[in-house]
């Protein structure tokens, strides 16, 4: 079992490679937690040569861990030392959940806005008067 979370990037608005016959892949940022922790990063780039052709590349960044030493090792190890690093109390998984509460609470409905703008007008009125949003 490993844990995922994926960041899909929008397409561009018309291609990039104008020699493709089809739409390349999004790019994608994936961010690893267990049992292996790392990040990727897969996206298109120009293939070498004069045509405007994409292909995929990855970058892979990981984390090190001592040979030989799965998740599960660890695990046990850290429970029979009495290391609660890995583990969570109920004390804190109670008290995360009544942060996610309110805020669930306080959910207000979604403002629609048209794909690839700014957003909406209405985002504005979340920074207040002495700020401003950076759109460069």
């Amino acid at each position: 079992t490993v844990t995922e979370a994926v960041v899909e990037f929008a397409r561009p608005p018309r291609p990039l490679f104008a020699d493709a016959d089809c739409r390349p892949s999004p790019n994608r940022l994936t961010f690893r937690t267990k049992p292996d922790d790392g990040i990727s990063l897969s996206m298109q780039t120009k293939k070498p040569g004069p045509s405007m052709v994409s292909r995929p590349i990855d970058l892979h960044l990981e984390h090190d861990r001592p040979r030989g030493r799965d998740a599960y090792d660890r695990l046990i190890g850290d429970a029979l030392r009495g290391d609660p690093g890995l583990f969570a109390r109920q004390d804190g998984v109670m008290q995360a959940w009544r942060v996610v509460d309110r805020a669930l609470a306080d959910a207000r409905s979604v403002v629609p806005y048209p794909r690839g703008s700014w957003g909406p007008s209405e985002a504005d009125a979340l920074l207040g008067a002495d700020w401003r949003w950076l759109t460069a």
